[in-house]
């Protein structure tokens, strides 16, 4: 049996069968289930998600007391309780992606793919924190969404 996975949400093929997971030797297409065989689980049949990445804890102290910041999984900064306003700028692009106050949270990117980051930390409408994001002579991880590396590697020239 195989399992399709595609970018729009995990939705199956529906010309293949898929084994369902937790329910033995159960299979079912997209179009019919066998019921009666399949009772005991019926909540797992719930979408899986199209990756997962724990991110760890934030890494980066900027130097300010309570305000940690780094770019694992997307721009993320911890700002403690208090009167704080932070920003997220594509620089690239010339945009503000997120701009909004903050108290004792930790803020993060919606976009988790590379994006020339500007993060700014204001503190009663002054800016007290800034940081650009340089790769430069650094490592990165790179996360596939897919096992196989030779798809990827295809859709670059």
């Amino acid at each position: 049996m195989a399992e399709v996975k595609t970018a729009e949400k995990g939705r199956q093929s529906e010309h293949l069968e898929k084994e369902v997971p937790g329910r033995g030797n159960c299979t079912s297409s997209s179009k019919t289930v066998d019921k009666d065989s399949c009772k005991d689980n019926s909540d797992s049949t719930a979408a899986k998600p199209y990756m997962r990445f724990y991110a760890g804890a934030v890494t980066q102290d900027s130097g300010l007391e309570g305000i940690r910041f780094d770019f694992n999984y997307g721009a993320r900064v911890e700002v403690p309780a208090g009167d704080y306003r932070v920003r997220f700028l594509d620089r690239e692009a010339c945009l503000t992606l997120y701009d909004s106050n903050a108290s004792g949270v930790l803020v993060t990117s919606s976009k988790k793919y590379f994006v020339d980051f500007r993060i700014e930390v204001y503190e009663r409408d002054k800016l007290i924190f800034a940081h650009d994001l340089d790769l430069q002579g650094k490592k990165v991880l790179i996360k596939f969404p897919v096992g196989i590396l030779g798809d990827i590697l295809a859709w670059f020239p």
